[in-house]
């Protein structure tokens, strides 16, 4: 039932007797992308952490399938132990889950005993929902959860095989664990109502992919990085609009861009014709982003090991004198030697501005007979320690230098047709390259390989391609055949 759903999220159960009353000694949940269009499970933290503190595990045994990404594996470790030691599980597993397809099902399974060990109570919640505050928070996603308490006596068989999936998780979590397989079985919760749990094998490596939509979701997309407009700069406001007047040719000539509006900048850090390009870097092998990046409708797109194989060419002309800004920038720290003659030479400027514009330099400048000091020492203040805040941030120093951002592809769990024309357009753009005269692109290259002597129609017509691809994925488990692609020589696309 609904209500059991949002019990389960941490919210207050409206019966007496919730049905998680008393402590699990295991329990067991799995989740996966609900159909092929949204290749991606969807887990979060704050579930996890409502979870734990409300049921309190001793065990807490996570399979999830095995689109997910390594963050969302981490994410449930880190809520285990940000719990206090109370409600704090004495084991985590998570572990990775395939199918042939997509391992969909969504079901929580949990066991409780009484201190001395008689008497367990277990039950199932099942259903719709993914492990997230809106699939059980009961107010925002429309979810069809299931609450059923199993027994003995009417559910052995259902037991059992939630048993078995405990039981292999935690082997498959060893150090030395092996793959294991977990068969399919048609159980009755009550009469006339069967519930069907899948076949799907355990402990699945990431390297081999169930199907080719969960490749391509776990890829990056290339963006030009762009950062605040006035980074590095001091934007002066100015009490008038110079325009196209003179003093705006005398402002250039001391060191201060003047845009159209009431403002000056100058750049306190760097030389105020230092240009970002999109070139490639000095130090990558070629063209380096037709070579490793396909174009889609959302961004260029390169695979994830694509990403860890190469990054370090993917960055744009002037890394080195970025670094070198960034490197000055840290320099600047409050009470340094650098950072007062920095604040002097910016206020020096100025002062030679204020001389430079004569009689009319209180109508754009704050001061009455002469510059205010001690105004624009606070201006220049603001401004460093904004930009210090900046480069203190998480993978900004990275995105800067590179001059790109290279991010994870978002989630398309509830667009399923922004998936469809995502996947599309990757399809037609292989087939665009695959029309150019001498085409650089990588991918392209690992797929006419791959494809081999197959009719070349499939690199004419893209829906074909995308089928041909998404038809013949799984021969990467089994091994190349003559009936399969050569598929690793794609996933490789970028070391050929």
């Amino acid at each position: 039932r609904l209500s059991a759903g949002r019990r389960a999220a941490g919210d207050q159960p409206r019966r007496r007797h919730p049905p998680w009353h008393g402590n699990p000694s295991c329990t067991k949940i799995e989740t996966g992308p609900p159909d092929r269009g949204r290749p991606i499970p969807y887990v979060e933290a704050t579930f996890f952490e409502r979870l734990i503190k409300t049921a309190k595990p001793r065990k807490l045994i996570v399979v999830v399938d095995d689109g997910c990404r390594r963050d969302d594996l981490n994410l449930i470790h880190d809520a285990a132990k940000k719990e206090g030691t109370r409600s704090r599980p004495k084991t985590v597993v998570t572990v990775l889950g395939s199918a042939r397809g997509l391992v969909h099902l969504k079901l929580i399974y949990s066991e409780m005993k009484k201190s001395s060990g008689r008497n367990k109570k277990r039950r199932i919640v099942f259903g719709s929902a993914n492990a997230t505050r809106q699939g059980f928070g009961g107010k925002v996603n429309a979810e069809i959860l299931c609450d059923c308490p199993l027994t003995l006596k009417h559910h052995r068989d259902i037991i059992g095989w939630c048993n078995d999936v405990v039981s292999k998780a935690i082997a498959a979590d060893e150090p030395q664990g092996s793959h294991a397989h977990i068969e399919e079985l048609f159980g009755e919760i009550s009469p006339g109502i069967q519930l069907r749990l899948p076949t799907f094998t355990l402990g699945r490596k990431r390297e081999h992919l169930s199907s080719f939509d969960l490749w391509i979701q776990r890829g990056r997309l290339l963006a030009k990085f762009r950062p605040e407009p006035t980074f590095l700069k001091i934007s002066v406001p100015l009490k008038e609009g110079l325009g196209s007047s003179p003093l705006s040719n005398i402002a250039a000539e001391v060191g201060f861009a003047s845009p159209e509006t009431k403002t000056l900048n100058f750049r306190y850090i760097g030389a105020s014709d230092d240009e970002e390009h999109d070139e490639d870097g000095s130090g990558s092998s070629g063209p380096w982003r037709s070579q490793y990046f396909t174009w889609t409708n959302l961004g260029e797109w390169c695979s994830e090991d694509c990403f860890k194989a190469k990054k370090k060419e993917f960055g744009s002309r002037g890394q080195d004198l970025r670094n070198q800004h960034l490197d000055e920038l840290q320099r600047l720290k409050t009470g340094s030697p650098e950072r007062r003659r920095a604040c002097e030479e910016f206020v020096t400027r100025l002062e030679q501005l204020w001389d430079r514009f004569g009689e009319d330099a209180s109508s754009y400048l704050q001061g009455a007979v002469q510059l205010d000091q001690t105004r624009y020492a606070e201006l220049f203040d603001e401004r460093v320690d904004r930009d210090l805040a900046m480069l203190r941030e998480e993978g900004f120093r990275d995105r800067y230098v590179r001059g790109y951002e290279i991010n994870e592809l978002p989630r398309f769990q509830n667009d399923v047709r922004g998936w469809k024309k995502f996947v599309e357009s990757f399809a037609e753009e292989v087939c665009y390259q695959n029309l150019k005269k001498q085409p650089r692109s990588k991918m392209l290259k690992a797929i006419q390989k791959a494809v081999g002597g197959r009719d070349d129609s499939h690199l004419e017509d893209s829906s074909k391609l995308l089928r041909l691809l998404r038809d013949n994925w799984g021969g990467m488990d089994r091994g190349a055949s003559e009936d399969n692609l050569e598929l690793r020589s794609i996933v490789r696309y970028h070391k050929l």
